[in-house]
């Protein structure tokens, strides 16, 4: 299935906030991170492929569900040619009565993949055209590089997953590093940089560090394989603290999913101005991206809290969910003009 409306999988961690009954948020199957970020998010979903072109009838099914459920604002999470189909269809079938927005994922440091500009591109062509009301953008301050875009900063929901759904933690402490190999996901220096911690016993990833044996004792390294859904929320849980130290980002969302499940995640700078001297993001930005000994004195102290005063880190944790989660409802219902 190409298309769908309200998946399970797009509905059971979002955050049900009134006013949005008549918004539809549309996301790409294949994009994980946006798709389960905009899953947290209140409001209707619709997930299209990124590859797979839209048909006739798929477009008229999406039209008339947008007509029957009384749909008055559709926004796109991540741009594509998929997406861009839709909007101009949308457009010419609703004559203005359906405005259309769209929220990027996008921090300039991809641009080195011409697809990501490719898509800005013909984003502000469209916005120059009046199909697309209003462009934002998850990154801080892209608005003031971009003179197209709404100058406020979209905020994240984390998943909104029920607290009787956390797990205890593990005896012994452990890291867990969810990162792909790459070189923006900055894999090797976070693993390297958990292995260096003294108070740590284990660290767990996704991708095994290939080659990294061969240089260094790897003896706490932990293979989990690639977990989905709750298998990965509970290895989260389990954790002492997740490592995301990553050298580009925007607001990542296995940051917010950790913290839905109890768990700090350590982050480079990511520059919210409206979280600064909130005491848990001070705790868990680092500065030391490409330095595994200095990245590892941050991780230490942050293990400290979470080990030495679970109460101190739960109540920062849930301080910075109430707060996230109240902003970001807010600055999204000033972005649709709700």
């Amino acid at each position: 299935m190409k298309t769908s409306f309200n998946e399970l999988n797009t509905t059971r961690y979002m955050h049900k906030c009134p006013g949005f009954e008549t918004v539809l948020q549309v996301a790409h199957r294949e994009w994980h991170g946006i798709r389960n970020a905009t899953g947290a998010y209140p409001g209707n979903k619709l997930l299209i492929s990124c590859d797979d072109p839209l048909s006739g009838d798929e477009i008229d099914n999406i039209l008339t569900w947008i007509e029957r459920h009384e749909i008055r604002k559709v926004v796109f999470q991540g741009y594509s040619r998929n997406a861009d189909t839709l909007l101009l269809r949308i457009n010419a079938h609703f004559l203005g009565e359906v405005e259309c927005f769209v929220v990027t994922h996008v921090t300039t440091t991809q641009f080195e993949h011409y697809f990501e500009i490719e898509q800005q591109s013909l984003l502000l062509q469209r916005k120059r055209m009046g199909s697309i009301k209003r462009l934002g953008s998850v990154k801080p301050d892209f608005g003031q590089a971009f003179d197209s875009y709404w100058t406020g900063t979209i905020v994240n929901f984390a998943p909104n997953i029920d607290p009787a759904l956390h797990v205890e933690k593990s005896a012994e402490v452990s890291l867990y590093a969810p990162l792909d190999v790459s070189w923006r996901k900055n894999m090797y220096t976070n693993i390297i940089a958990g292995i260096l911690c003294d108070n740590v016993q284990w660290v767990k990833t996704s991708n095994f560090p290939n080659g990294l044996p061969d240089i260094h004792n790897v003896q706490k390294v932990v293979m989990t394989g690639y977990l989905r859904g709750m298998d990965l929320f509970e290895e989260m849980g389990r954790s002492a603290a997740i490592l995301v130290a990553t050298l580009a980002e925007c607001q990542p969302m296995t940051q917010l999913e950790a913290l839905a499940m109890g768990t700090p995640a350590i982050t480079g700078p990511l520059g919210i101005t409206e979280f600064e001297g909130d005491p848990l993001t001070e705790l868990t930005t680092t500065y030391a991206l490409d330095n595994p000994f200095l990245l590892s004195k941050d991780i230490g102290r942050l293990v400290d809290v979470a080990v030495s005063d679970s109460k101190a880190m739960s109540e920062m944790i849930s301080g910075h969910l109430e707060m996230r989660h109240s902003l970001a409802a807010q600055r999204f219902a000033e972005f649709l003009d709700l």
